[in-house]
């Protein structure tokens, strides 16, 4: 039997064995691909999650500042004028 000359070749020559064979290891692989693109997906998530968390905290801690400097600047107008 002559070398098959392309993957295509190729295909047509299998039996329907290997086609079964193929068949089954290329859903495997879809299997484990939509498998990952699950677990990279709650982890995109999981990961905006924590920059949202992140990002109040910042915020609150600005709040808690700009609360603390008026606090502050209001006690020395108050000092000033007695």
């Amino acid at each position: 039997m002559p070398e098959p000359k392309s993957e295509l070749d190729l295909i047509n020559r299998a039996t329907p064995a290997v086609l079964a064979e193929e068949n089954v290891l290329l859903r495997e692989e879809v299997r484990v691909a939509r498998r990952a693109s699950e677990i990279t997906a709650k982890l995109v998530v999981d990961q905006f999650v924590k920059i949202e968390k992140m990002l109040q905290r910042i915020a609150d801690s600005e709040n808690r500042s700009a609360i603390s400097t008026r606090n502050r600047i209001s006690a020395n107008r108050s000092i000033g004028h007695c």
